[in-house]
């Protein structure tokens, strides 16, 4: 009986001893599973830190999403961006985003094709807008998915967007292309590499050639809802790190771990700040200034409000009278822009603007001439109304 008693406390033993190597072996080889699953790199990643750009970076700040183009502050002369439906004045609630250029004459929108966004052109004709049309060399959904945040340099060719999709290594990536005026379409488009993508949403790459100021935007390390804005000092040829830089301090730069880590050159930063500042300044005072007018009627009257009108259809016509005024002022900094652009331009950038700066000097004349003829019917109307 004792042998009995013996023999089975053996039997009970191993088979602990085997119930705990079986919980042994499936943790183990569950560890080893998730070891070998552990991390796929993109092998794109290595290629795009060892070609990082040496950028400046001016400064930073994490903004709510859903308004962050509030914060861009970017200067008239080098156009518009706004959300697509707010530029038709729909009610549509998709976020896509549209570029009128400076001139104010040519549009670049991404909007809804069945499931996917795509890229389309307008072009305005006297007051009224074409039907978008999309542009060509950019549809290849097996390269690009998604398409939104455009932005179309002064030179009415390079063009940068967001985009998903097997080009990128992230969410959404920024790539520049131009435009190829033999072919009448966009040539392929290059991934702009980093520090400006990761495998997080980077997107809504802008160029302020007036102030020689960059901006994008990335939702990386951020929270849900909340992103970046970074302002950078814009290259006017690519430049990468040499091998003096280590390695592990080039994964820094390449994914901005510091921005103070890019002031090699505090003085250029102190005066990209100024130029921030004093645009900022000039943006704000041009609206502030919109209520306050100084409007010369004859050398004994001067308006200053909309309530010195007598005729009350002359606050109207006034009101066009500002708008002119700042469109004025607005086309003529771009067309200085261009020109100076013009001067040392290669032939096929020359032929890709040179339409642009005749209809648009064009229509600055014209605007010249509005503004003489409304200037003097609201001072005739309101003299005469002020003699009744």
């Amino acid at each position: 009986m004792k042998r009995l008693s013996l023999f089975l406390s053996i039997i009970l033993l191993l088979g602990a001893v085997s119930a705990n190597a079986q919980r042994r072996g499936k943790k183990n080889a569950k560890a080893k599973k998730a070891k070998t699953e552990e991390v796929v790199v993109d092998p794109r990643i290595q290629i795009m830190i060892s070609a990082t750009q040496k950028i400046l970076f001016i400064d930073s700040i994490v903004v709510d999403k859903k308004n962050f183009l509030a914060h861009y502050n970017i200067s008239p002369e080098i156009g518009t961006i706004c959300k697509t439906r707010d530029f038709y004045n729909s009610k549509d609630t998709t976020n896509t985003y549209i570029h009128v250029n400076g001139f104010g004459n040519r549009g670049i929108l991404s909007a809804y094709k069945d499931t996917l966004t795509y890229l389309y052109e307008t072009n305005r004709y006297g007051d009224e807008w074409s039907t978008p049309e999309e542009l060509k060399g950019l549809s290849d959904t097996t390269l690009y998915k998604n398409l939104n945040h455009p932005f179309l340099m002064s030179d009415g060719s390079t063009f940068y967007f967001a985009a998903q999709g097997n080009e990128s290594i992230g969410g959404y990536d920024i790539f520049v292309t131009r435009y190829d005026s033999e072919d009448n379409s966009f040539l392929k488009a290059e991934n702009i590499g980093m520090p400006f993508n990761s495998e997080a949403n980077d997107y809504m790459y802008v160029i302020d050639e007036y102030n020689n100021i960059g901006w994008f935007v990335t939702d990386r390390n951020q929270p849900a809802n909340k992103v970046c804005i970074y302002s950078f000092i814009p290259n006017e040829t690519r430049t990468t790190y040499g091998s003096d830089v280590s390695q592990e301090k080039l994964k820094q730069l390449a994914r901005i771990s510091k921005i103070s880590d890019t002031w090699t050159d505090n003085q250029m930063r102190v005066d990209a700040l100024e130029r921030i500042s004093n645009n900022y300044n000039r943006i704000r005072q041009a609206s502030e200034s919109v209520n306050k007018f100084s409007f010369i009627i004859n050398d004994n009257i001067t308006y200053t409000t909309d309530k010195d009108f007598k005729n009350k259809e002359n606050i109207l016509k006034f009101k066009e009278l500002q708008t002119l005024k700042d469109k004025l002022v607005t086309i003529g900094k771009t067309l200085e822009i261009t020109r100076n652009f013009y001067a040392s331009a290669s032939a096929e950038e020359k032929s890709n603007i040179h339409n642009g700066i005749v209809t648009n000097e064009n229509e600055y004349y014209e605007i010249e001439k509005r503004i003489k003829e409304l200037e003097k019917e609201i001072r005739n109307s309101e003299i005469k109304v002020s003699k009744q």
